[in-house]
């Protein structure tokens, strides 16, 4: 039985999670289904998708962009031994296989990591006997307004990012080498995922760090890595085991020593002081933000905060 062939999406997430995608690729099965919020930020994509697909049709806009409609091919697939990839919208220019690769993200501002999608296209459309010479990143304008009708040329902001692409091609081939003989390999070794906010659901973690109690060392506040690693090659997860001569901040060992207590720490005079300080009347303002990658109301500018669909 073959192995499925390496994707843009393997690529990505091996530069997010290595592990995620040991895990997608050998034991699936391990795998959390999709949230809902995973869910709606998939359609939002695919939202986003499909007007860039009309912007591009739209012979007003190809005019000012200097591409003509017959040039233009959406969802364009090649594939290898090895890779398959689906650019988004290629457009092909007068010389033989020669051609632009856009990249359509519902994000409201271009990120370096939103070019890794790119990378890897063009080596494989290049490893193919394509020549891509210029790239670009098709994203929306947090800028915009909307006032009536969705203003897709407004709407839309197309960024050429060639020279960035081309300064992260040697060390992409690298890290997709890594990435397949990752994939190739046996399990690997378990690690602490600093800086991952997700670290506590993540399939990975769970299955090295079992049986930590609901407080941990984990959730110690701001904890460097240093020496949170520390603790865990004590094999200390607990809080109430942490020794007295381990030195952390002054919040830090206020957390550790209320635990160990098992008690409220209160300052109640600085509470006090706090109330006495606040001028009457006192007017509260609470919000609560919706994510959208097209704006639904006349009047307002964007409100979709993710930068990764």
């Amino acid at each position: 039985m073959h192995s499925p062939k390496f994707t843009k999406y393997d690529y990505t997430q091996f530069l997010n999670c290595p592990e995620e995608l040991w895990l997608k690729r050998n034991m699936p099965e391990l795998l959390p289904a999709m949230t809902d919020d995973d869910l709606h930020n998939v359609e939002q994509g695919n939202l986003v998708d499909s007007l860039a697909k009309e912007l591009f049709q739209d012979e007003s806009f190809l005019q000012s962009f200097g591409v003509a409609k017959n040039k233009i091919e959406f969802q364009k697939r090649i594939e290898n031994d090895e890779f398959v990839c689906i650019a988004d919208i290629v457009i092909h220019q007068k010389e033989e296989n020669e051609i632009w690769l856009l990249e359509v993200k519902a994000a409201s501002r271009v990120k370096d990591e939103l070019l890794d999608d790119i990378v890897f296209q063009k080596i494989v459309f290049e490893q193919l006997g394509y020549r891509v010479s210029k790239s670009f990143l098709v994203h929306v304008n947090k800028e915009y307004i909307l006032n009536g009708d969705l203003d897709l040329p407004q709407f839309f902001s197309v960024t050429e990012t060639s020279d960035t692409v081309e300064a992260k091609l040697d060390l992409a081939k690298e890290r997709i080498g890594e990435a397949i003989e990752l994939i190739k390999s046996d399990e690997p070794a378990p690690r602490i995922p600093f800086g991952c906010r997700n670290k506590y659901d993540c399939p990975f973690f769970k299955r090295h760090f079992t049986n930590l109690p609901k407080y941990s060392v984990f959730n110690i506040i701001r904890l460097h890595r240093s020496k949170l690693q520390q603790l865990v090659d004590m094999k200390i997860f607990d809080l109430r085991e942490i020794p007295e001569h381990f030195e952390v901040s002054k919040n830090q060992q206020l957390q550790i020593q209320v635990t160990k207590n098992n008690e409220a720490l209160i300052d109640e005079d600085k509470i006090r002081d706090i109330i006495q300080g606040l001028e009457y009347p006192i007017y509260f303002f609470d919000y609560e933000s919706f994510s959208y990658a097209v704006p639904v109301q006349n009047g307002v500018c964007l409100l979709y905060t993710s930068d990764a669909a």
